[in-house]
């Protein structure tokens, strides 16, 4: 999965393919 730029990352849904180990603590799940 490509990592998506920081400003991208804040502004997108947690469905989006971010790293899973960044997504559970950004998103919480």
């Amino acid at each position: 999965m490509k990592k998506r730029p920081l400003t991208l990352k804040q502004t997108t849904p947690k469905h989006v393919d971010v790293d899973p180990a960044n997504a559970w603590h950004r998103y919480g799940t």
